[in-house]
């Protein structure tokens, strides 16, 4: 599929580079927000543009390796910052209810959806 949506690079590239810190302790976060953009992305099959991707990262990127990136960083994201996925998503999404599920089904959906994309 020609990416239609030019900004999938760009949560993609935030995922892998992004140092989020929060409070006065300077603790390690992440922003749910990329998340939610990158199973989005993957759900609309959305393949990213390695090239561009390559050039933001400064390094040549191939498909095999940035999924393996990307599972890495999502198992992280499920092991440890579920809470902060959750916060980060709350002021965006009214519906509660909607929140809990998505972030009970998030990882059986990336790699639901990341298996079809990146294979």
């Amino acid at each position: 599929m020609l990416c239609k949506y030019p900004d999938s690079f760009q949560q993609i590239h935030a995922i892998l580079t992004r140092d989020s810190l929060i409070g006065g302790d300077n603790r390690k976060t992440v922003k749910g927000r990329d998340y939610f953009d990158l199973l989005w992305f993957l759900k609309k099959s959305v393949k990213p543009n390695l090239k561009r991707l390559s050039e933001m990262l400064g390094k040549d990127m191939k498909m095999p390796q940035l999924r393996k990136q990307l599972d890495t960083e999502v198992d992280i994201l499920v092991n440890r910052y579920m809470n902060d996925f959750k916060s980060d998503l709350t002021p965006l999404i009214s519906e509660t209810d909607f929140i809990n599920v998505y972030i009970d089904n998030y990882y059986e959906e990336y790699c639901r959806f990341s298996e079809l994309v990146f294979s």
